[in-house]
């Protein structure tokens, strides 16, 4: 199952990208895995939660949601409603607290992810900081790549 969800959204995501703007979108993903990988790192760690069953058994982290279903589904949500600030924040509120409090417990459930003293709370806020961080690093590197 992990194997599946590591590779198939992948082919889900290739469908529906924006080829015209993959290489802003990829960036926006590339800069979200970066803080979930470092946030799972931490949070693995420091015992705010754990994963029972791993794709790599010798990483803390839970590969499949770092390097795929996360940034897969923010970069979904930034092609979609990256048109306006207003229009964008509305949508990681919205899709930060669905990946929040319905698609972790989904996980919980499925008893690949134990939360310890993590809440669903943090992970919301962090859902919606890494994609406002994201689109920050977009911004930039968007705007020096037309001054050169």
């Amino acid at each position: 199952m992990l194997l599946f969800l590591t590779i198939v959204p992948w082919f889900i995501w290739w469908k529906v990208v924006d080829r015209k703007r993959m290489d802003q979108i990829l960036l926006f993903g590339l800069a979200v895995s970066i803080f979930t990988i470092i946030l799972d790192d931490i949070g693995t760690g420091l015992l705010w939660w754990g994963y029972p069953v791993k794709l790599q058994p010798l990483y803390l982290i839970l590969a499949p949601a770092d390097i795929t279903l996360v940034p897969i589904y923010l970069m979904i949500i930034y092609q979609f409603f990256n048109d306006s600030s207003q229009r964008f924040v509305t949508a990681i509120v919205v899709g930060g607290a669905l990946a929040a409090f319905i698609f972790e417990y989904f996980f919980i459930w499925l008893d690949y992810y134990h939360r310890y003293t993590w809440k669903a709370l943090y992970s919301w806020g962090f859902y919606i900081l890494a994609s406002l961080l994201g689109r920050f690093i977009v911004t930039i590197v968007r705007k020096r790549s037309q001054e050169v």
